[in-house]
């Protein structure tokens, strides 16, 4: 990897848009579905993230999943400065304008696109047939 200092834990949900959810100390509640309870909250900067989740193998260290941190970061950066004032807007049951719309629509795809579930949808699709589960 060329990077001298590589993005390591790479977050599929951003910080930013955690921060929205936090309590006053920086916390979120932790769900745990599976086995159907809250878990201890926990800093919202720790969650929502894999080591190197965006490299071509994740959890594999590559200089791709740098390239891909580079290239949200700012998208990320603008869609947070502009986040707080679309949301005031709505819960002030004021009227957003279309590019308003249209950050919101970049930000709900991000959210979709980067899950894990997602990745694990395009890691199966691009598998041969007999490799599929």
């Amino acid at each position: 990897m060329n990077t001298s200092n590589p993005t390591k834990d790479q977050h599929f949900v951003p910080k930013f848009y955690l921060k929205n959810f936090a309590d006053k100390k920086g916390n979120l509640a932790v769900l745990k579905p599976k086995e159907k309870r809250i878990a201890k909250s926990r800093a919202y900067q720790g969650l929502g993230y894999g080591y190197y989740f965006y490299a071509a193998k994740t959890g594999v260290p590559d200089e791709i999943s740098q390239q891909i941190e580079d290239w949200f970061h700012p998208m990320e950066d603008f869609i947070a400065r502009e986040l707080p004032r679309i949301i005031n807007i709505i819960l002030g049951n004021g009227h957003i304008e279309d590019h308003d719309r249209y950050i919101i629509s970049v930000l709900m795809s991000m959210l979709y696109l980067r899950t894990p579930a997602m990745r694990n949808q395009l890691i199966t699709i691009n598998k041969p047939p007999a490799m599929r589960v």
